[in-house]
């Protein structure tokens, strides 16, 4: 079999996968994400296992903050969902990643982005246990309203 004939039929393999992968990505109904709390446990179980195995940076864990970035943007019209996606988030960067300067920013966000939520209660009550604490540690809160540049 001659080269240009192998390449042509490798292409049309590769468009027929491609095309495949796509219409199997567009058929995919939001069911995916339906049920807010199964999707953000199924994340935060990858996360789990990732943090089991030493891996905990934000390098890291990449993939599964990308995956709650796009599961919080499905959902951002249902703001009660939304708040407890970034809820989650702050999480992973709070308890898995140990960043608390970026937690206590999405906290604040979960607080002025959602008011009256619960997660936006929650992200309170967070926020003053870490201000109770911080002089205990020796650290500082910066409070709300402070915004590290550079990260969302």
């Amino acid at each position: 079999m001659a080269t240009a004939e192998k390449s042509v039929r490798l292409r049309r393999v590769s468009w027929r996968f491609l095309l495949g992968a796509i219409l199997a990505w567009a058929a995919l109904p939001a069911v995916t994400y339906g049920n807010v709390d199964e999707a953000i446990g199924r994340i935060m179980k990858r996360v789990e296992a990732k943090a089991n195995h030493g891996r905990t940076t934000e390098a890291d864990l990449t993939s599964e903050l990308l995956m709650l970035s796009d599961l919080q943007e499905r959902v951002k019209s249902r703001k009660a969902d939304a708040a407890e996606v970034l809820l989650a988030k702050a999480g992973v960067y709070l308890m898995v990643i140990g960043d608390l300067e970026m937690g206590a920013i999405l906290l604040d966000q979960v607080r002025y982005e959602f008011p009256g939520t619960p997660a936006a209660m929650k992200a309170e009550a967070l926020l003053a246990q870490a201000a109770q604490q911080a002089p205990q540690r020796g650290g500082t809160h910066r409070g709300p309203g402070y915004r590290r540049s550079g990260r969302p």
